[in-house]
């Protein structure tokens, strides 16, 4: 879905501003991991290995992500007008970067780690069909460029949703925790994940920002389209194995 979605922005859009979308769309997943700050697996690990955990990390990790996403939002922002973006490129940006304020209520660490797998992948589901067909239906000419962003948005908080509900109904009541000493012992112990996740994002994200701030323009959509449909079926390997 997500593939059909794009292939249809980059028909719709002019080059220009499907190169605003990629670039948007690039900083939002490169700054997603560092919102995650390697929570997922320590949060996995920790509910596989103690179910008692579930009720304090719950409550925990999504506030720790919560403070990490309350500076990633302005840094994202910021970031694209120090690239010396367009101003549309800049409302864009921080448009989408609003998305990241759903990233603490995103629960797969937790149904991970309570062997509820197939939860996830509706979930996945559900965010990509929101942005799916939001594009196929707002979307008609590179006037609506700003619907882009709002669908991402949009899509976001429906992938968090759904985990909120899931959450709620079949394992805990959702709540934040932001006990200091918790909070710091798993940003502690999510560092070097974090960091590990961080780098691995910045190798496949970080090109497309490097030829927006180098070259721009046009230069920005050929580079980008070109680097998704590689990280498509780069994804269907990873997944399959």
């Amino acid at each position: 879905m997500g593939f059909v979605a794009f292939a249809f922005l980059a028909r719709m859009l002019e080059p220009e501003r499907y190169g605003a979308v990629e670039l948007a769309f690039s900083m939002v997943l490169l700054f997603a991991f560092v919102v995650e700050f390697g929570t997922d697996a320590i949060g996995a690990r920790e509910v596989a290995r103690d179910r008692d955990s579930v009720v304090r990390l719950a409550a925990a990790i999504p506030a720790a992500r919560l403070l990490i996403a309350l500076v990633a939002v302005p840094a994202m922002g910021g970031l694209a007008i120090a690239m010396g973006q367009p101003p549309e490129t800049v409302r864009l940006v921080w448009t989408v970067s609003l998305g990241l304020l759903a990233i603490p209520w995103k629960g797969s660490w937790l149904l991970q780690g309570l062997e509820m797998m197939g939860w996830i992948s509706v979930g996945g589901a559900i965010r990509m069909g929101v942005f799916a067909l939001g594009v196929l239906v707002c979307v008609r000419g590179p006037e609506d460029l700003p619907w882009v962003g709002a669908l991402e948005v949009a899509a976001a908080f429906a992938f968090a949703a759904w985990f909120a509900w899931i959450q709620q109904r079949r394992i805990t009541p959702l709540r934040l925790s932001f006990a200091p000493a918790e909070i710091r012992r798993l940003l502690r112990q999510g560092l070097p994940l974090g960091l590990t996740q961080a780098v691995w994002s910045a190798t496949q994200y970080l090109p497309t920002l490097l030829v927006a701030t180098f070259v721009g323009g046009k230069s920005i959509a050929w580079f980008a389209a070109a680097h998704r449909i590689v990280m498509s079926v780069w994804t269907f390997s990873w997944l399959y194995h």
